[in-house]
């Protein structure tokens, strides 16, 4: 009697089984509409670190961002190894005070990103921490001594062209850069940024610049380790034997550093937006300056790319807009935000062409702009006529949906 019941009930469960799976797959499926959705677009403005000196004037850049439709700040708080934050790797920077070399690392007595992320999330906007990467010091006089600088710590870091002269901003005149092949030099970097996003948790994104081999000065790295690790991946070639070869070679170390920081940024803030200003003629970028900006979405290893397409001729302009959204070069991840000049040194430069360069970027499925800088709109912090145009052109469409992206 026992396994007659135990044999029934097992039966019942089966058909409960077969009678749950029969429903559920007979009902009714809402069939999902599909949708082509055009990327969310930022309205951006570079602002460098020559452009604010004090907490007051950083909140009228802030201030000013907004009075005119902008909504994301790429605010520059390093420029050659020195900081405008708070920073336990690298020395305060001497333009908080005026320039006097003897007060690098010296406390302002302010903490300008600090300010800026607070003024910039009361005001709505979004602020992404603008880094130099590969620049360590500009000037012709070299930091102290004492003063704890890369530059004098670690000259072994620098470039070198194919001399073997490291280089140096007396001779140059261009920042000296350090050199991505070497693992302390990654290790160096990675940890600037990671304390970035740590000590700021507010912060929207990393936005980087000079990432790329430094071709505006030059020839460079022609180091031994570079030549070495060039030459154990190449079957013993030089440079000289396949500049292809040693083209691609470099693209790989940018990519490679770019990886790096990815994988610790996840670690500490998955959330962090990561863009990348890039030089905007591709084959130059890749070429001259190790950049295939074109993939470095789709490799997960940026967000957003925003070629500083600098321009005073429309057709020139219009050209490399069809390349950077043609279905060949488009990335498919992410997004890229075009970055312009509104440069009244072109005398060419004039509102219909801001206007013509605004519309294009609008046209076509692009992330947005960002506009350089700060001071070529707001001239000793009044806007101008091209200010004024901006306004404009944001006050006819509906507002970035991709604010305070925390």
């Amino acid at each position: 009697m026992v396994k007659y019941l135990v044999t029934c009930s097992f039966i019942l469960l089966i058909v409960a089984i077969l009678c749950f799976i029969f429903f559920r797959r007979s009902k009714p499926v809402e069939e999902e509409t599909p949708t082509v959705v055009k990327p969310l677009q930022t309205r951006a403005v570079w602002v460098t670190r020559w452009e604010y000196n004090s907490p007051e004037t950083m909140r009228k850049i802030i201030e000013n961002a907004k009075s005119i439709g902008l909504d994301t700040i790429y605010l520059q708080v390093r420029g050659e190894a020195t900081t405008f934050y708070k920073s336990d790797i690298d020395p305060w920077a001497i333009e908080l005070h005026k320039g006097q070399l003897d007060m690098i690392g010296k406390d302002p007595g302010w903490d300008p990103l600090a300010v800026a992320i607070e003024a910039a999330h009361k005001n709505g906007l979004r602020v992404e921490a603008y880094v130099n990467i590969m620049p360590v010091w500009q000037r012709r006089t070299p930091p102290p001594a004492d003063s704890g600088h890369v530059f004098v710590e670690h000259p072994e870091w620098l470039m070198v062209n194919k001399k073997g002269k490291r280089m140096d901003p007396a001779v140059d005149h261009f920042y000296a850069c350090i050199n991505p092949i070497l693992p302390e030099v990654r290790n160096y970097l990675t940890s600037v940024l990671t304390e970035l996003v740590t000590k700021y948790p507010n912060l929207d994104g990393l936005h980087y610049d000079y990432i790329r081999y430094p071709s505006d000065a030059g020839d460079f790295s022609y180091d031994e380790a570079s030549l070495k690790d060039f030459a154990n991946h190449n079957h013993d070639m030089t440079p000289s034997r396949s500049i292809t070869r040693w083209r691609r070679w470099r693209c790989i170390n940018i990519e490679r550093l770019l990886g790096e920081f990815r994988t610790s940024l996840r670690k500490k803030s998955p959330k962090t937006n990561i863009s990348a200003a890039t030089f905007a003629g591709y084959w130059t970028a890749v070429n001259a300056m190790g950049q295939r900006w074109f993939e470095w979405p789709d490799k997960d290893l940026v967000d957003d790319v925003v070629p500083m397409l600098y321009d005073n001729n429309m057709e020139r302009f219009e050209i490399r807009m069809k390349s950077f959204f043609s279905d060949k070069n488009r990335p498919k991840k992410g997004r890229v935000v075009v970055g312009i000049w509104p440069n009244k040194a072109w005398k060419n430069y004039d509102l219909d062409m801001l206007k013509a360069q605004l519309q294009m970027i609008d046209d076509y499925p692009s992330g947005g702009y960002a506009i350089f800088s700060y001071g070529a709109i707001f001239p000793k912090h009044e806007a101008n006529d091209f200010a004024k145009c901006i306004k404009e052109f944001n006050d006819a469409r509906p507002l970035s949906q991709n604010n305070i992206k925390r």
